[in-house]
This record gives structure tokens, C-alpha cells and sequence, in this order.
């Protein structure tokens, strides 16, 4: 799962969820409550019936090679709400490798929750792309191993 920008000129007015297995994707949180109306993060405003699609998505997203889960966020750690799915999913096992984001503000509370996660630092865009490459090419080099 991925949580890109909703983008109306040069800001920020919306955040997707996004199903990558299928494509499928539903407005997540929007600054306009009326439009999502559901918990308040800060300016935004969740939709409740995207949150709990996108946990069905991630409870049904291993087993899989690369579980990938943007983000965990404030709404998930510091309130309890948002997504929940995303606890099970990586305690699960049932994944080759497993890339969480979340912020550098949240890394002690997401490390209460998950204290077998190592920590890598992507800072750029070019960064995490190579990152990408190479865990995908390993995945490839296994498998053609087998």
C-alpha cells in the first residue's frame, strides 16, 4: 500500500490510498472534513469506510515478497486509530522483506510496537529508487535459484 498526494496546484489537499497488487485506490484523508468526515489527525480529516478498505487490503496483503506500507503514521500510533492491519502484517513473517515508512519523530513509538525492524535513513527520492532496485533484483536472483 501507498499513501500518495492528492495535488491541486502546489499544495496538498488530499492523500490517496493506494492497493498496489491491484491498482485499486480510495481517498484517504482530506484537509476538507465534509468530504471524508471521519477521525481528525491535525488538519486532516480521515474517510472511515477508505481506512477500514485499506485494512482489509494490507490483512490480505502477505504472503508476498515485498510487503511495503506508507505510512504509520500519528493517526496509527499516537491515537490508535487509522490502520490496524498493518501490526499483523509485519509481525505476520509471511513476506520475503518489508519496507514500513514512518517519520523520524515516530521511530521510538513505531519501535515499541515492532522492535525487530532495522532502521535505513532514505533521505532522497534517488535513494530509495536504488533501494527498490536492489531488493527486487534479489528477490529476482532467488527465485531464478530455485
Amino acid at each position: 500500500m501507498l499513501s500518495p498526494p492528492r495535488m491541486e496546484g502546489s499544495g496538498r489537499t488530499g492523500i490517496f490510498v493506494v492497493d498496489l497488487r491491484s491498482g485499486a485506490q480510495r481517498l484517504l484523508a482530506s484537509l476538507d472534513p465534509v468530504e471524508t468526515g471521519g477521525p481528525r489527525m491535525g488538519s486532516w480529516s480521515f474517510s472511515a469506510p477508505a481506512l477500514r478498505w485499506a485494512d482489509e487490503v494490507l490483512a490480505r496483503a502477505a504472503p508476498c515478497d515485498l510487503l511495503v506500507v506508507d505510512e504509520i503514521g500519528p493517526l496509527e500510533l499516537k491515537l490508535r486509530q487509522g490502520l490496524s492491519a498493518w501490526r499483523g502484517a509485519l509481525h505476520s513473517d509471511r513476506y520475503r522483506a518489508a519496507l514500513a515508512v514512518v517519520r523520524p519523530v515516530l521511530e521510538e513509538e513505531f519501535r515499541l510496537d515492532w522492535e525487530r525492524g532495522a532502521r535505513l535513513l532514505i533521505t532522497s527520492p534517488d535513494q530509495a529508487l536504488g533501494l527498490a532496485g536492489a531488493v527486487f533484483s534479489g528477490i529476482a536472483d532467488t527465485d531464478s535459484q530455485r
